[in-house]
């Protein structure tokens, strides 16, 4: 199974401009004036996370590194979107993005684990057309060209430098997104994960987060760190449910 990449977040979870972050701006940017129009603030998406057990993802045969390893715990492929997009005014950019995934512990304080992560890092120019499969440890890796008719693969259209991803083993990773050549980080992002869920786990939630730093171009002393975390999103908007 091909599970291609959208272009576009199918689902979008939460959507409206920044907010932004006082504490960073009193303590490091005291001598600066934060922008105050509206159309200065960055305006993003996030998406509903989408879930797919790993055995569905296999046509026909599960491969036998699988059932495995699902008699030591539940494996679940997720896929994280955002979409980031410059204000109105040339004289701004995006110039550093970072989307956090925070999987919350159940009643019983059991908690499902970031198991791997994709992209892990990217700093080349631009990697197109990239297929990315599953070795027999359960990790993300580089497709061959062909695949079996029983293989699973995602397929990437496009990756964009610089991602750097970090949390795997963890309950709390993050995608970072940086500018590289001068281009700023803008556009839709789709991140996936491969969580680890313990047999006696029935409900996963997870909490997302997006921060945004916008830099004034020419000028890279003048900076502001805008986030999703404030009280114009609900606190339960960015808390939903990944298994249940």
């Amino acid at each position: 199974m091909l599970l291609s990449t959208p272009e576009t977040i199918q689902h979008i979870l939460w959507q409206g401009q920044l907010e932004l972050d006082s504490e960073e701006e009193e303590e490091n940017f005291r001598f600066i004036s934060p922008p105050s129009r509206p159309s200065y603030v960055p305006i993003v998406s996030i998406g509903q996370p989408e879930v797919w057990p790993l055995a569905e993802l296999y046509s026909g045969v599960i491969p036998s590194w699988l059932e495995v390893k699902q008699n030591e715990a539940q494996f679940f492929l997720v896929r994280f979107a955002c979409s980031l997009r410059n204000s109105g005014e040339d004289k701004f950019q995006i110039t550093q993005a970072k989307f956090s995934v925070d999987l919350l512990p159940d009643n019983q304080q059991n908690r499902a684990i970031a198991f791997d992560l994709y992209p892990l890092e990217i700093n080349q120019e631009i990697k197109r057309n990239c297929k990315v499969s599953l070795s027999p440890n359960i990790k993300f890796k580089e497709a061959q060209a062909s695949l079996g008719g029983t293989d699973f693969a995602l397929e990437y259209p496009e990756l964009q430098p610089t991602i750097i991803a970090t949390g795997v083993g963890e309950y709390k990773a993050d995608w970072e997104y940086r500018k590289a050549q001068g281009k700023g980080v803008q556009g839709s992002k789709f991140m996936h994960m491969i969580v680890k869920v313990p047999n006696n786990m029935q409900l996963v939630r997870t909490k997302l987060n997006l921060t945004a730093r916008l830099e004034q171009n020419g000028n890279p002393l003048v900076k502001w760190l805008f986030k999703t975390d404030i009280k114009k999103v609900p606190s339960d908007c960015l808390i939903v449910n990944l298994v249940s």
